[in-house]
């Protein structure tokens, strides 16, 4: 719908899709209007996996739409907010991801409503194009050292408790 109304928008957006892919989803792809917008990638190593996420505009976070995954958190998720770039993420009945995701300044919207998609999609090509795609993320409270300090108040909490 973007791209119908905005085609100016197809010279400046490119989807990289990384990882396995079903024979649907590749056919979908290659049958695309807009074809040189996608690039598929495949598989790759997960630490060309993790460069190419911090190397990123907006990360898009597509989430299954079934039972389980209303009621999780994904890993990737955290790899993704590790990488302090903004995130489109289309959930599925998610409210603990969503308030998570929002509360950091990332755009969340229901990945079966294609309105909000398109919308949630104006939004960061607006904010790229005026150069403002960073200043409204907060900084994750996911951090490497953030979760050693942890760890350490942990093991030393242990470490009292068997002393005595």
């Amino acid at each position: 719908m973007l791209l119908d109304e905005s085609p100016h928008v197809t010279s400046r957006v490119r989807l990289k899709l990384y990882g396995n892919a079903g024979k649907k989803d590749k056919k979908t792809v290659q049958e695309f209007r807009y074809r040189s917008v996608v690039e598929f990638f495949g598989k790759i190593r997960r630490e060309d996996a993790l460069d190419a996420m911090k190397k990123g505009t907006v990360l898009l976070l597509i989430q299954n739409t079934d039972g389980v995954s209303s009621e999780t958190i994904p890993s990737k998720v955290y790899e993704y907010l590790l990488t302090e770039r903004p995130i489109l993420a289309l959930l599925f009945r998610n409210p603990e991801l969503q308030l998570l995701l929002e509360g950091m300044g990332h755009i969340v919207v229901q990945g079966d409503d294609e309105i909000a998609i398109k919308k949630g999609l104006e939004t960061y090509v607006g904010k790229w194009e005026r150069n403002q795609l960073q200043s409204t993320i907060t900084k994750s409270p996911y951090t490497v050292q953030k979760a050693v300090g942890e760890l350490v108040t942990l093991v030393e909490g242990i470490k009292d408790a068997e002393g005595r």
